[in-house]
């Protein structure tokens, strides 16, 4: 059976060396790619993904059809059709749509990942989507990196416990070559619910429910919602 090389990046400006041929798993569980998965399990065409407000604005101006999402700091940014929430994506008006976003965490992190081979976006609501298509893709996959889009400077608590996650189901499943992160994330792996209401007391998350977010959180949690693998290439997000 072959094995997948596995790397854990827990932060986005840790200044890991990304190569050409990398598959890259992009996670930012509050709230960014679990707001990416609901808009393709919502029908969602394609998502534009920017690093500043104004590419935004400037994809907006030259197609008027195609909805505006900004958001900094967990707000949204006034006169823009939507933010970054899970929820307000979990929408069936959205199907057909083609979205320009940009966000204060992971539209960065796409940034530095781009020139890899694909950024695939993975959240607990597609979890099990992620795993069927690194198994059913192991033999073109030269290595994986598991990217912590994190917050700000900061790790993300979220974002560390599904990478454990990811890891340990799939170390059920293949053969895995680990990285130190990695062995070290599945070593302190503790009791999935137990750590999934932890959570809910987390840094980031108490920072969303002071701006009246919690709905996000508990949406964000949610387990295999959607059967979708979001794929960026080319420089949109679309499904393979």
């Amino acid at each position: 059976m072959a094995t997948l090389d596995l790397f854990t990046v827990t932060n986005k400006y840790s200044g890991f060396e990304f190569k050409s041929t990398d598959t890259v798993i992009l996670i930012d569980i509050f709230r960014a790619s679990s707001t990416i998965v609901t808009a393709f399990g919502n029908g969602v065409k394609e998502i534009i993904p920017c690093v500043e407000i104004e590419q935004v604005l400037n994809i907006k101006n030259k197609n008027s059809e195609i909805l505006a999402a900004c958001e900094r700091n967990g707000e949204k940014i006034v006169g823009f059709d939507l933010d970054n929430s899970p929820v307000s994506f979990d929408n069936c008006l959205l199907k057909n749509k083609t979205i320009a976003i940009s966000t204060t965490n992971c539209t960065k992190a796409i940034e530095i990942a781009k020139e890899t081979k694909e950024i695939i976006f993975a959240a607990f609501l597609n979890i099990d989507a992620i795993i069927k298509y690194l198994i059913d893709n192991l033999m073109k996959i030269k290595r994986c990196v598991i990217l912590c889009a994190g917050n700000n400077t900061e790790e993300s608590e979220e974002d560390n416990l599904f990478a454990t996650e990811l890891i340990f189901n799939l170390n059920n499943k293949i053969s895995l070559n680990l990285d130190e992160r990695s062995k070290s994330l599945l070593s302190e792996r503790e009791d999935l619910e137990k750590t999934l209401y932890k959570l809910t007391n987390s840094k980031h998350a108490k920072r969303l429910i002071s701006i009246e977010k919690r709905k996000d959180i508990d949406f964000s949690l949610i387990f295999n919602k959607f059967d979708c693998v979001p794929i960026y290439a080319n420089r949109s997000i679309k499904i393979k």
